[in-house]
């Protein structure tokens, strides 16, 4: 009976024993944490709250400071986004070039700003995956936030393209860089978790520094041995730099009085003779709007061979095919009416593409379907009668005389057939 009561109380003090270590290890296992540089978060909402806390801190300290590692956990199918100041979006870019892309919620206006998306979803499109923030139905009670919730006016900016190994090197749950800003989610489907190497966050034990720059951003990260490297940095400064040149010059541009007009040119000239100015602006899909309104400065101060002059500077830094081609479209129309309104002053001058500009055109133009040079001057066309003598003769005059009418004569015109000429529909 001793025994047995011996062994009893030796059980109990072996299980006592085991509960006051698990206390000792497990209850104060946060305050550890912090102490040895990890700060802990319970599910991506908590993460999403403490990552905006660590930028808005390290925004406000020196060069070089990077925060304690911050272990997180992430919800299945939710993401964090922190999107650059003026980024149109979050480009996903792997080894092949962008994947997809994430755009920039209203919510965030110009500013950086840290995003939580509660709900992924995805769907094919024309056979490739596409990823997005689940929207709320018209109706729904707080729309805003029941998806996706976003923290602006961090007082520092985050930095705009990081690579893939400054992003997470040595993780093989990541392959991917992003420009724009930064992205980290967990994505699951029925069969299991989605293993793409982007949606493809473990569910907790996740390691988030964040880091200060030479000038005013942040960048965010999993790469313990640090997340911006000395290229990074000059890339990020350069397009702090230009942006705020960009804005300057827009602000003037928007004025649009001479001073103002004089100041934005200057601005715009400062872009283009920094290379690296270019490079980070071309990464923002900004410099065609730089050429472009370098032109239109010259334009609306009425010197009209600089404009045109840029406008062709303009045209050799654009593709003309593929993404991007419509910006060589539009600096084409652009050039060609500026050299045909103010320059030539002649209607000839607008080419057989350029309908639209030839009927718009202040030259009292009129397109004359069949010609080589279908747009010509209505100057001398005073009556039906004229279109019979147009450029000496014209084999189709009868066509263009009763449906066309491309001076636009009123009443209209009529083919009269006895007298085989063009005469008044009155």
């Amino acid at each position: 009976m001793n025994q047995k009561k011996a062994a009893v109380t030796v059980m109990i003090v072996v299980i006592m024993g085991i509960i006051i270590m698990l206390i000792t290890v497990f209850v104060p296992a946060t305050s550890i944490a912090r102490q040895f540089g990890w700060i802990s978060a319970k599910n991506t909402e908590d993460a999403y709250v403490k990552i905006a806390e660590q930028i808005r801190e390290t925004g406000q300290k020196g060069q070089g400071t990077r925060t304690q590692a911050l272990l997180i956990k992430m919800d299945s199918d939710s993401a964090i986004l922190g999107f650059s100041s003026g980024s149109q979006g979050i480009k996903i870019i792997r080894d092949w070039g962008m994947d997809f892309e994430f755009p920039r919620p209203p919510e965030c206006g110009p500013s950086s700003c840290v995003c939580l998306c509660r709900q992924i979803e995805h769907t094919t499109v024309f056979g490739k995956e596409a990823y997005y923030c689940k929207a709320s139905e018209p109706g729904e009670i707080d729309p805003k936030k029941k998806y996706m919730e976003c923290e602006k006016d961090l007082g520092v900016d985050i930095q705009y393209s990081i690579k893939k190994d400054d992003f997470a090197k040595g993780l093989n749950y990541v392959d991917y860089g992003s420009e724009g800003g930064f992205f980290m989610g967990r994505a699951t489907t029925s069969e299991g978790a989605f293993d793409s190497k982007v949606f493809g966050m473990p569910e907790d034990n996740i390691q988030v520094w964040v880091e200060k720059g030479s000038s005013q951003f942040v960048a965010v990260c999993l790469n313990r041995d640090g997340c911006i490297d000395q290229n990074a940095d000059q890339l990020e400064k350069n397009r702090i730099e230009a942006t705020k040149l960009y804005n300057s010059a827009f602000d003037s541009f928007k004025e649009n009085t001479p001073e103002s007009l004089a100041s934005a040119g200057k601005d715009y000239d400062s872009i283009v003779a920094n290379p690296g100015y270019i490079d980070a602006l071309n990464k923002a899909t900004l410099m065609e709007q730089v050429y472009f309104n370098r032109a239109m400065v010259q334009y609306r101060l009425k010197n009209y061979d600089n404009a045109v002059k840029l406008l062709d500077e303009g045209l050799k830094e654009l593709p003309m095919t593929g993404e991007g081609s419509e910006f060589y479209d539009t600096f084409t129309k652009e050039r060609q009416y500026i050299q045909c309104e103010f320059i030539e002053k002649s209607c000839p001058c607008y080419l057989s593409d350029a309908f639209d500009l030839c009927e718009k055109s202040t030259l009292n133009c009129g397109i004359f379907k069949g010609f080589t040079t279908p747009c010509q001057s209505c100057s001398e066309i005073k009556q039906c009668s004229d279109y019979n003598n147009v450029l000496g003769g014209y084999v189709g005059k009868k066509e263009f005389c009763e449906d066309d009418n491309p001076c636009k004569l009123s009443p209209g015109c009529r083919w009269d057939e006895e007298k085989d000429m063009c005469v008044s529909a009155s």
